[in-house]
């Protein structure tokens, strides 16, 4: 999570930037009072992972919905990662570890009421294999075989 902080956004492998994007894209719609789902689904088809979109949305709304504290999402347009987005996309990139689900559900159980971890934790491993698998893993921080495969 330390290395994301404050960092660029475009240092962020593809699948990271996408989620970023998403997140803060959710945030802005349901601020906005409109529908985050039928706001990002058009994206989320563009990039051909709209079945994704059902479990992204119910880990956006659970976040928001059941949150210790309000999470604090910058504008899209921002071009750093603040700490609340750093600790999401950390989540993110330790659902591709099944190793890392215990931190990430402690972690999650820092954020949330107790009986919104496992939902989460659920939605988070419906939602990033089909990320993965069309190489929009949420890895964070771009390595040179990253950004080649997000090319």
């Amino acid at each position: 999570m330390y290395l994301l902080i404050d960092q660029p956004v475009h240092r962020l492998s593809q699948g990271s930037r996408f989620l970023l994007w998403a997140m803060r894209s959710w945030a802005t719609a349901a601020s906005a009072g409109t529908s985050p789902s039928a706001a990002l689904a058009p994206a989320f088809e563009g990039m051909g992972v709209t079945t994704a979109l059902p479990a992204f949305d119910a880990v956006m709304a659970m976040l928001d919905k059941d949150g210790l504290e309000k999470l604090g999402l910058a504008p899209i347009g921002s071009t750093r990662i603040g700490e609340d987005e750093a600790i999401l996309l950390t989540l993110w990139s330790a659902t591709l570890d099944p190793a890392g689900h215990d931190r990430r559900d402690d972690t999650l159980a820092l954020l949330v009421a107790e009986e919104a971890v496992s939902p989460i934790a659920m939605a988070l491993d419906e939602a990033t294999p089909i990320l993965a698998d069309i190489g929009l893993a949420p890895t964070g921080i771009a390595t040179h075989d990253n950004q080649e495969a997000g090319r």
